[in-house]
Formats: structure tokens, C-alpha cells, sequence
């Protein structure tokens, strides 16, 4: 029942109430007329909280819905980007995937028809539109950024087909390495994380191409990988470091491409130092120290210096991945045994070790899970 000063359904008061209210009707009327439903008000300077929003619609009715505060500030290290953002960039990246696609296997189809002319001239056209409409579009527009990833593209393809239509015969690493000297000051120039993913990109192929080729000659290929990653790491930790005093409050995800490059190539040689030949560490230990090294690093300067959850949570992951390796190297290091039930009492070992491994990981990971609710 409506308590006494509430206003009936019809009459003066009702109408005096919707003017104060802005036609909202009180208590239990509201399922009943229509207009809304209660719903927490959250507070405005929270990050995306959910308000109670007035306006236009219909007939002067009010809207009422969720709202994200876009005037609120974001705590750095979190993803608080709306939901349709990440949806339109997918979209967008799928889309311009199948464009080139689509125009990478028509010319690789036609190939060997077209003149040796016209192949070399085709990238060079593109490149040249490329920087054409970085030129007329500026570096903040999305096209323009486009345009200028394009053209830096561009350029090793044009070193690529004047090598195999001439058969210069240079070395890959070669081609990728000055391909990544052009396309660093390019990237700088441009000021857009994407344009410096593609430089990344570009850089990390020559270095693994240039050790396969000159250090392969000298040593085993797992110790060759050992070495690689952790020097890899390394880079990668440099570069994200410089990125982060020269890029600060630059969008994240480019930070936490590069911490996971810093960190995978590293457990992926600590895994062949462990597996990678008839003992452990038969490969080296380089990658597993580095490994250990940098994930203490990024964690430490991503929990007090730059704090971002993301981070941290892969620095802890990292290295939580490579001692699950360790001890099922260590369980299987013997000989493999025949029965059924000997078997059996292995792989349930081996269970037990990736659940205490995981029990151990847990409490962390759920605590930065705590922190990112609270902040």
C-alpha cells in the first residue's frame, strides 16, 4: 500500500509530482507504469558506474540505463575501455586482415605472369600512396596512421621483390634489419603505438634470423635459442622501459605486448634448457636466468614504480610456468615405466605438482583480482 502523502494514480498531485521529478513515478508504481526499473546509483567518479540517465525518448519519456562515466579517471593498468571499443577494433582488424589477405593471395597467384617491371613496381606504388596520405591525413588521424603503417610495410616489401626478381642473394636477417633502420624513425616520427608494434615486430624477426645464421655455424641449435631469448629479453626490457619515460599515459596494450614478448621468448628457452636435451640444462642456463631476472624486474617496477595489474599478473605467471616445467622434468627424468599402474601413479604425480604449482599462483593472482575490484 502507498503511504498517505503519495500521490494517486490521477489527479493534480501526480502531475505536480512528475514536474518535480521528471516523470518518474514513486515507489511501487514504477513496474506499473512502465518507466524503469530501481537500479543501484552508483557514484559518478567511479570508472564506468552505472547511472541513472534523463533524456528525450519516445514522447518526452525518460531513459533510464547504464552509463559510462567517460568524464571519470582511469586507473592506469586496467581495462575500463567500453565494451563496443573493443569490438569495433576487432571488427576493424579483421576486416583489414581479409583486405590484405585477399590482396596478398591475388598477386601470389598471378605472380609469375606479371612482368618483372611491374612486380617491382606495384609495392613501390603502394608505398608511395602509403606516405602520400600519411602526408595529407596527419599522424593523429586513424587513416593517416594507416596509411603511414602501410607505407612502412611497404618497404621491405620493395626490398623483398627487387631481391628475388634480380636474385641478389643477401641474407634474410639482412633485408629485415635494414628494413627495421627505416622503419624506427618512421615510427617515432609517427607517435602511434601501432606503428611501433610493426617496428618491434620487424626488429625481433632480424635479430632471431640473424643468431640462426651466424651462431647456428658454431654451436648446437638449442643452445642457440638459450642464448637468443634471454638476450631477446633483455631488449625487450630495455625497449619497454624507454617507452615507458618517453610514452607516459600512452594506451597500454603496446606495454603489455612488449612485457609478453619479454617474458615468452625467455620461458620458451627456459623450457629447452629443461627439455631440450638428454639432461637438464644441457642447452645452457642463459634463458631461465634471464627469465627469472626479468619477470623479477617487471614486476618490481610494475608494482611500485608503474603500477598496472596486467603486468604484474604475467610476471608471476611466467616464471610459475617454468618450475611446472621443472618438476615434470624432474618426474620424468628416469625411465619410463612399464606397468599400467606405475604409469598411472606418474601422471597422478604429475597432477599433483601442476595443482601445487597452480595453489601457489592462485593467491596471488587473486589478490591482484582484489586490488583491481577496490581501486
Amino acid at each position: 500500500m502507498a503511504g498517505p502523502d503519495a500521490p494517486s494514480e490521477h489527479g493534480p498531485r501526480l502531475q505536480a509530482h512528475r514536474a518535480r521529478h521528471g516523470g518518474i513515478l514513486p515507489g511501487r508504481k514504477l513496474k506499473r507504469a512502465g518507466a524503469h526499473e530501481r537500479r543501484p546509483h552508483a557514484s559518478p567518479g567511479k570508472p564506468g558506474s552505472i547511472m541513472l540517465r534523463r533524456g528525450p525518448m519516445g514522447r518526452g519519456k525518460p531513459v533510464i540505463g547504464p552509463v559510462i562515466d567517460k568524464e571519470a579517471p582511469r586507473t592506469p593498468g586496467t581495462l575500463q575501455s567500453e565494451p563496443q571499443d573493443w569490438a569495433l577494433a576487432l571488427f576493424v582488424l579483421f576486416g583489414a586482415a581479409q583486405i590484405i589477405a585477399a590482396v596478398i593471395f591475388f598477386f601470389a597467384y598471378n605472380w609469375r605472369e606479371l612482368a618483372d617491371p611491374l612486380k617491382i613496381a606495384l609495392p613501390q606504388l603502394a608505398m608511395g600512396i602509403g606516405f602520400l596520405g600519411w602526408a595529407v591525413m596527419g599522424r593523429r588521424s586513424r587513416l593517416g596512421a594507416a596509411a603511414g603503417i602501410l607505407a612502412t610495410a611497404m618497404i621491405g616489401v620493395s626490398m623483398g621483390v627487387v631481391g628475388q626478381v634480380y636474385q641478389l642473394g643477401a641474407d634474410p636477417w639482412r633485408l629485415f634489419a635494414i628494413w627495421a633502420a627505416f622503419a624506427l624513425p618512421l615510427s617515432i616520427i609517427a607517435r602511434n603505438d601501432a606503428h611501433f608494434a610493426v617496428w618491434f615486430l620487424i626488429v625481433g624477426i632480424a635479430f632471431f634470423l640473424y643468431t640462426e645464421e651466424t651462431w647456428g655455424a658454431v654451436m648446437a641449435g638449442n643452445s642457440v635459442v638459450s642464448r637468443s631469448t634471454a638476450i631477446y629479453a633483455a631488449g625487450a626490457a630495455v625497449i619497454l622501459f624507454l617507452r615507458e619515460i618517453t610514452a607516459d599515459g600512452a594506451p597500454r596494450w603496446l606495454a603489455w605486448l612488449i612485457a609478453a614478448a619479454a617474458l615468452a621468448a625467455p620461458l620458451f628457452g627456459g623450457v629447452i634448457n629443461l627439455t631440450g636435451g638428454a639432461g637438464m640444462f644441457e642447452t645452457g642456463v642463459a634463458a631461465s636466468l634471464a627469465l627469472f631476472a626479468v619477470s623479477g624486474g617487471l614486476f618490481a617496477a610494475y608494482r611500485y614504480w608503474r603500477p598496472d595489474r596486467p603486468v604484474q599478473a604475467m610476471a608471476m605467471f611466467a616464471p610459475a610456468a617454468w618450475i611446472a616445467v621443472f618438476g615434470l622434468r624432474v618426474l620424468f627424468s628416469g625411465d619410463f615405466p612399464d606397468s599400467a599402474g606405475a604409469i598411472a601413479g606418474l601422471f597422478f604425480l604429475s597432477a599433483l605438482w601442476i595443482v601445487a604449482v597452480t595453489a601457489v599462483l592462485a593467491p596471488g593472482l587473486k589478490r591482484l583480482r582484489d586490488e583491481r575490484g577496490a581501486s
